[in-house]
This record gives C-alpha cells, structure tokens and sequence, in this order.
C-alpha cells in the first residue's frame, strides 16, 4: 500500500507537472497526518527529482501547550531529516480581531502570507502543501452549501503559482494507512474533531453521513468534480483573459472600470467571469464575490439606466455609468481643514496640496478667468473667517458661477454627469457655511471676482503624486 501511495503521487506530480528536476522547494508542515506524509513522499523521492526540501512551520497559537508540541516534533522532523527549518509565530485570535476575520480566515492569510514570502526570499521555486481528495471533497461541499459558481466547484486547484498540492488525489484513508504500515509518527490537532467551524461539520458530520447513506466513494467523485470544472474553468479563464485586455481597466487600488459595450457583446458566462476578474483586481482572493453579487452586478450592466448603482460587500459598490460599469470602494476621508492664507497645505486624506496667495486687485486684468478648475480666484473680502475646506455633505447648495439661484451640490454633479464613485473624494472650500469654491469643478457667483474687490484669494488645489 505504501509504495501504491507513493506511485500514486509520482503520477499525480507527472501529470500536472508539479515538480522539475532540480526544484527547490518549501514543504509546509503543521505535524499533523496529511503534511508528515506529504513530507515523507517528497524526501522519499527528492532524489529521482533532485530536490532541495526546506521546511516551514507557522505556530498559530490557538492551542496553547499543544501549538508548542506541534512545534517541537517539526523542528525534530527537520534535524531528523537533515533539512532547513523556518519557523513563524502568530497570534492568529488577535490577526483576526484586528482585520474583523473570522479566526480560519485569518490563519489561511497568514499561513500563506508567510509562505510566500519566504519562498521570496529564498528564491524557492514550489510551495508544497498537504491538501489531500477530503480536503478537495470537504470544499466543494461547503461552497455547495454556501452558493457558488464553476470557479467554486473547481474546488482547490492543484496548482496555482509556485503553490503544489501533490496529495490532492489522494484520500485521507489511504494516507493515514501509509502512515500505519511505516510507523510514521504525526501529531494530532484535536480541535479537528470539534464542530466549531463549517469545515469541522462537514468533514466530522455531513460528508461521513452522506458517504455511508448514498455514495462511499463521494469524495473521490466530489475530486473527479472539482478537476473537471477546474479544466473547465480553465479553458473559459483563457477566453476570459483575453478579452479583458478590452473590457477591464484598473483606474486605481480603488476604481476598476469595465467597458459596458464590450461587456454586454459577449456570453452571460464570460461577462460573470470578467466581473469576477475584475473584483479580484480590485480586493484579490481575500473577499470573492458570491453568487448574488455577481448577479446584482451583472443586473445592473444590462439593465441600461445610467446612475444607479447597487451595495455589494466590506466597502464595495457597483455603478452603471453611460458607457461604463464601476467597481469601486467607498473609501471618503473626512476632512474638516482650516487653510492658513499665503501658505502651502497638504490634505493627505484627499490626495492633495492647497497652494494660496493673495493678491492686489488693481494688479490684475479687468477679466480674471483661470484656464484650469483647479485654480480659483476668489474675493478675499468675502471670506469672514479663515477658509474652511471640507467633504461636501448631503442637502449642501450653493450658486454656481453664472447662475442667479442657487443649486443642490447633488444635483451640480448630476448635471456635470460625475460619477457617484467620484464624488466622495470632491472637497468643498467653504467660509461661514457659504460654499465659495467646489474643488476642481466651479466656484460661487457669491464669491466671484468683481471690478470693486479690493483683494483677490488665488487658490491651486493639485493632486499629490502617489495613490489616494
């Protein structure tokens, strides 16, 4: 059984193409039964392949005494084996109450934070992980439960970067037989055997009921699942990729655009997975959209109406312009900022720098018009107390150059067509709860310069060269 284990894996490796002669790579070890043998066959086989192994362990500290053991037999498997040792220590309780993750959640991140950093760093070329055919069962059964798509049912990729699962075709029994019949030692996390997550569930309860009520091989048929939508998957990936060279585009770490003609040109299946892209270019992999916000999103590019837009997740929203959907996160920084006269300001929370000056009015031409809106000239006399720059809030109004009335500011950005992403991030500049200047788009008819001023407020609001 053992050597079938073994011969197992070397298909599994060849027919993926895992692993290259001469690869250098780092075996992530936790001491429990999947990744002690994940370590034994990859040692066992180092020398067909060449392989230098390193060894890695992250310490979550979520089990006190036990956290430590599981430490110690790594670092002995290490100095048993002749292998370098790369330790990581982590409050995972405390992560995952600072980033408001559950305590799963956080450690996956951190897991693999570490990993990939140290394979950085070392110049590694695999990640080897111990993922096995429950482990792929157990996943597609939870996103099953949850909703999902093809990209949710191709489970847990065996391969992905520099990461290589090459147990992932193998079961639990048969690993934990492997270990038997060779006397191989491994530790046991007895937090598995609890039901406090979904996993736990599904592993401890659902999948063992279902096997033994309907099908005993439902995890080998879940896996064979899972690699036929994964190839699947990947054939529409391709497609996908290349047609988001036209569609998608990356504003910034905040704003992805997609290209609504482009979009709609093209079949239900490939606009839901250019959504998906671009959600991911815009968070990763940590926050995926779920079956119903991929729907919403693609409700809202086909429904045509301009302006609306839907709330999605964790900040996010959608937003249908003419020609355009938006992706983007609704990040306002509040800004409540009194600007020194004659002096430069930065407003790091809006990305900008406020230069003023002010001026003699006889020194300046009869007609005083600036090229750009982002300078503007104001009467300084009109300002009863030091300029106050500020978000704009909802109901404010003020009265746009040239107009006798005043106008809702909301309404000012409908008509200018700005889109609703935008204007969280548009300051008012503002003296006794009078609007004098809407940033970078218009100032008041109120404060405008006029023959009879005596002195003239010069203002320049420019963008800081770095994201905001």
């Amino acid at each position: 059984m053992a050597d079938n284990l073994l011969n197992r894996v070397i298909a599994t490796i060849k027919r993926h193409d895992l692993l290259r002669k001469g690869d250098r790579v780092l075996v992530a070890c936790s001491g429990g039964p999947d990744s002690v043998t994940l370590l034994r066959v990859l040692y066992a086989i180092k020398d067909i392949y060449k392989l230098d192994l390193y060894l890695a362990h992250i310490n979550h500290k979520l089990r006190g005494k036990d956290s430590d053991l599981d430490q110690s037999f790594v670092k002995d498997l290490a100095t048993e084996l002749k292998l370098p040792f790369y330790l990581k220590t982590i409050s995972v309780r405390k992560l995952a109450k600072q980033k408001s993750m559950s305590i799963e959640e956080a450690a996956r991140n951190a897991r693999y934070r570490f990993l990939e950093s140290l394979a950085s760093k070392l110049k590694l070329d695999k990640i080897a992980t111990g993922h096995n055919q429950n482990d792929q069962a157990e996943t597609v059964l939870m996103r099953l439960l949850r909703g999902t798509g093809p990209a949710g049912l191709a489970g847990i990729p065996v391969k992905r970067g520099k990461i290589i699962r090459p147990l992932l075709e193998v079961s639990r029994t048969e690993i934990l037989d492997y270990l038997k019949r060779n006397k191989i030692k491994y530790r046991t996390d007895k937090s598995n055997l609890k039901s406090d997550f979904l996993r736990n569930k599904v592993r401890n309860h659902l999948l063992p009921q279902l096997q033994k009520e309907y099908n005993p091989n439902l995890a080998l048929i879940l896996s064979q699942t899972a690699l036929v939508t994964s190839q699947l998957n990947e054939f529409v990936q391709k497609r996908v990729s290349f047609l988001a060279k036209k569609t998608i585009n990356k504003l910034n770490q905040n704003v992805v655009i997609l290209n609504l003609k482009s979009l709609r040109r093209v079949h239900p299946i490939l606009q839901k997975n250019l959504i998906r892209l671009a959600w991911e270019k815009l968070e990763g992999q940590v926050h995926p959209p779920d079956f119903k916000e991929v729907e919403r999103v693609l409700y809202l590019a086909n429904s045509g109406t301009s302006g609306q837009r839907v709330n999605l997740k964790k900040g996010w929203w959608a937003e249908n312009g003419k020609d355009r959907l938006f992706l983007f996160r609704q990040k306002a920084k509040r800004v409540n900022l009194r600007i020194p006269v004659e002096k430069k300001v930065t407003v790091p929370g809006l990305g900008l720098e406020i230069n003023s000056e002010v001026l003699e009015r006889s020194k300046l031409p009869r007609r005083i018009f600036s090229l750009t809106e982002n300078v503007a000239y104001l009467d300084y006399e009109k300002f009863t107390a030091r300029p106050l720059l500020r978000n704009w809030q909802v109901g404010d109004r003020f009265k746009p150059l040239g107009m006798s009335g005043t106008k809702k500011l909301s309404d000012f950005f409908v008509d200018l067509k700005v889109p609703r992403h935008q204007r969280d991030q548009i300051p008012v500049l503002s003296s006794n709860g009078k609007i004098a200047w809407v940033v970078g788009y218009r100032i008041s008819e109120d404060f405008k310069v006029r023959p009879e001023s005596c002195k003239v407020l010069l203002l320049e609001a420019k963008k800081l060269n770095r994201s905001t």
